[in-house]
């Protein structure tokens, strides 16, 4: 992004807008199981209307449909679940992005998510040299790190909360466990065909059998929505605490 295509948006519009979307989400996701479900009984009140042997074909291709419609049902939760979590990704970018921009002394401290021997990453002065004002100067530093977030799993960035606005998720926030649980199921099914992993174990603290598969509902996906909610009101509530912007 140029600092030309940044808008003048405040933390609260930027809290408002992924609160939005997020509510966009699920009142889709919500329409859509209706949908399943209307569906699902139609298929359901055939099955049940073929009783004679000569029917046996048309029986099959029902019961055939059911399981599809089945499958489609846990593919649709599974992208419900991948998007809000995308949104989750996108809002501490825009959120941090902002408050970095708003105060740029904060780009002075050491990332905590830089490895032993790596060295922060500094304008040098060919980098200056293309942007004509200062501001500009300050949003390519801040854009430069927020840009990382993307690549930070969740206990990462609770690290950069702790180091740069020494706030603690895993102690300050009631839903910490069960975040951290949903974003590494959603690694699960983006990377692992949503068959449990170590990796998801020993983030979790679970104890789950390693292959198993980990099934989605419409009440863990609701239960997502709440703790985004949660999130995006927690760290707005404290960061503007903390720093006095909005």
């Amino acid at each position: 992004m140029k600092f030309s295509q940044y808008g003048n948006r405040s933390l609260t519009e930027i809290k408002d807008r992924y609160k939005s979307y997020i509510k966009q989400i699920i009142d889709f996701f919500n329409d859509t199981i209706q949908v399943f479900k209307l569906k699902q009984k139609d298929l359901v009140e055939i099955k049940d209307s073929i009783t004679d042997p000569p029917n046996q074909e048309s029986f099959n291709e029902v019961w055939s449909a059911i399981g599809k419609l089945n499958l489609q049902r846990r593919e649709f939760y599974n992208m419900i679940h991948i998007n809000l979590f995308t949104n989750f990704e996108a809002f501490n970018k825009d959120f941090f992005l902002k408050v970095y921009f708003s105060k740029p002394e904060l780009l002075l401290k050491k990332s905590a998510a830089l490895q032993k021997g790596e060295k922060d990453r500094m304008l040098e002065f060919r980098e200056i040299l293309k942007h004509s004002t200062y501001e500009e100067i300050i949003f390519h530093m801040a854009y430069d790190q927020v840009d990382n977030y993307g690549r930070l799993n969740i206990d990462d960035i609770n690290n950069e909360l702790k180091n740069k606005f020494k706030l603690d998720l895993s102690k300050d926030f009631d839903e910490w466990e069960e975040l951290k649980e949903n974003y590494y199921r959603r690694n699960v099914v983006v990377h692992n065909k949503s068959q449990v992993s170590k990796l998801y174990n020993d983030k979790t603290g679970k104890n789950e059998r390693i292959g198993s598969k980990l099934r989605n509902n419409p009440k863990y996906i609701r239960s997502i929505r709440n703790n985004l909610d949660r999130y995006i009101d927690f760290i707005y509530d404290r960061i503007i605490a903390k720093l006095g912007i909005s």
